[in-house]
């Protein structure tokens, strides 16, 4: 099983990592930045502390 590993540096210079199982054999770097882009842009995550 392959495993996409993104690392998000959120707003209060805390990181996260985003483990995806199985990604999409023909995703680029491309959508991955722009969809982790988005993800940071929204705070749709936050980590604690």
């Amino acid at each position: 099983m392959q495993m996409l590993m993104i690392e998000l540096n959120l707003e209060n210079n805390k990181y996260i990592t985003l483990s995806i199982p199985d990604p999409l054999e023909d995703v680029t770097k491309a959508a991955v930045v722009e969809a982790a882009e988005e993800i940071v842009a929204k705070n749709a995550i936050s980590a604690g502390g």
